[in-house]
């Protein structure tokens, strides 16, 4: 029978939580995975990579969270900077905090709520659905039976459109 390693040699594992963006955006872990690894792979090299042992814990709506070996935190942050995409779709991962336990990850940086609001914007005789709202950025959907359809607009469009259309429903 095979003993358990004794604690002292056992790998000193560290965990970062990092911020998906777009928020609505709900990742794959398995994607997202490979979207670190490709990066990783691409800034370090496959020595580096494989030192740093990336594995991803939890991936939900607007957060991530990544295992790493000790030591590596700083190279594998910087791997986070550099994705662009997960899976063919647009998305950034930003890190906010690092910790030895995810508990204690989990307690100080908890799942950012969903932007959805509700409101409602007609436009062009539609009903639309603001999703979420960022700066000048407006993203509206219009829920359908056979297929959603999305609008990505700036405030000023919405204005502009409100103004020429007096009577509608705005911001």
């Amino acid at each position: 029978m095979v003993k358990p390693r004794p604690p002292t040699m056992r790998t000193n594992w560290r965990y970062i939580a990092a911020q998906i963006v777009p928020a609505s955006f709900v990742p794959d872990p398995r994607e997202v995975y490979y979207a670190i690894i490709d990066a990783s792979t691409w800034m370090w090299g496959d020595v580096v990579t494989s030192a740093m042992q990336p594995a991803v814990i939890e991936a939900v709506a607007g957060r991530v969270i990544i295992r790493c070996a000790r030591g590596h935190e700083d190279a594998l942050e910087a791997a986070l900077a550099a994705v662009t995409s997960v899976n063919g779709s647009r998305a950034a991962i930003h890190p906010v905090r690092t910790s030895g336990t995810l508990r204690a990850l989990r307690r100080e940086v908890p799942v950012p709520a969903p932007e959805e609001d509700g409101r409602m914007v007609d436009m062009k005789g539609e009903s639309y659905r603001i999703l979420s709202q960022s700066g000048q950025k407006v993203d509206l959907v219009k829920d359908g039976i056979k297929k959603q359809v999305s609008l990505y607009v700036t405030q000023e469009d919405l204005e502009e459109y409100n103004a020429t259309n007096a009577g509608t429903d705005g911001i």
